[in-house]
């Protein structure tokens, strides 16, 4: 587990930071201390913005790793003396590991900095093999389903991700981008069918306007649940987030 401090993770020079046993594997597309991770290209492109690459990498050892880079190019001061998007990513998967829900694994996460002003930042995390977004599953599995898997495949999941959410406000975590396209579906191997939550690098503990962490994570939810889900499915869903209390 990395130990996250507050602020810079350090204040000049590129660094990254390695999980024990990951040296070696991650070494293989070129990811060491010497190299640039912004000129690094390795495995398949799976999302692109102007600051934001994600690629797909297979590993020798078998393991397939996501790779995400931001850059700060031309906004240096975006985060100057500030904690990285990267860094808060690695902290909130610590934190929903803490709280039971389940989530990714990070092996490694980088930051470059120009005396304290974030350059650019990169994370490593454990692809989780078997899953789907629950927004593709929903669209292209369980919207062609049998009526009686459907109703189940439904019940379980939502259910699921309602309780989810209760545990992590309950405990002051908002994820802050709880879409659908951050939680992944997959079954068991007694076909029951179970969540796990990703992509969280603006997820945060909050004491202070915790209501409005609780509104914007339920919101992010209600999207597609709109389209998906009938009135009473949804007030079913908000009943099991609030709880007997």
């Amino acid at each position: 587990m990395f130990k996250i401090k507050a602020g810079p993770q350090h204040l000049h020079g590129q660094k990254i930071y390695i999980a024990d046993g990951w040296k070696n594997a991650l070494a293989e597309f070129g990811l060491t201390t010497k190299k640039n991770w912004l000129e690094l290209t390795p495995g398949t492109l799976v999302r692109r913005s102007h600051r934001v690459k994600v690629y797909r990498i297979l590993l020798k050892n078998g393991h397939s790793v996501f790779f995400k880079t931001y850059s700060f190019h031309g906004e240096l001061m975006s985060y100057f003396m500030r904690q990285s998007k990267c860094a808060n990513e690695v902290n909130s998967y610590q934190t929903l590991k803490d709280i039971g829900i389940p989530t990714i694994e990070t092996v490694a996460f980088g930051e470059h900095r120009i005396y304290g002003m974030l350059r650019s930042c990169c994370i490593i995390t454990i692809g989780v093999e078997d899953t789907t977004h629950l927004e593709d599953f929903a669209l292209n599995t369980w919207y062609h389903m049998e009526a009686t898997e459907k109703k189940k495949a439904c019940d379980e999941i939502f259910n699921e991700v309602a309780i989810f959410t209760r545990k992590a406000h309950n405990a002051n975590f908002f994820h802050y981008d709880l879409k659908w396209r951050n939680i992944l579906v997959f079954t068991n191997s007694n076909g029951h069918y179970h969540t796990t939550w990703i992509d969280s690098p603006r997820g945060k503990k909050m004491y202070i306007r915790a209501t409005r962490g609780q509104m914007v994570d339920l919101s992010g939810l209600a999207r597609h649940a709109l389209s998906y889900l009938t009135r009473s499915q949804r007030f079913r869903f908000l009943k099991l987030y609030l709880g007997n209390e």
